[in-house]
């Protein structure tokens, strides 16, 4: 394990993951938890773009 990290990578691939029964619920889960990491990166793109034209505008 390398200092600092909480679980090696031989740790987390003895990790179970509980799935839902429900077929369709586990997919809505999932496609949130997706639409989640896409807004994540679409914030940041957008956060990345506004330093740029401020860094364009100011300096």
């Amino acid at each position: 394990m390398v200092r600092g990290e909480v679980f090696g990578k031989d740790h987390i691939s003895q990790v179970s993951v509980p799935l839902l029964n429900d077929e369709n619920a586990q997919r809505e889960k999932t496609d949130t938890v997706l639409k989640a990491n896409r807004k994540r990166t679409e914030a940041y793109n957008l956060e990345q773009e506004a330093l740029r034209v401020l860094d364009e505008k100011v300096v």
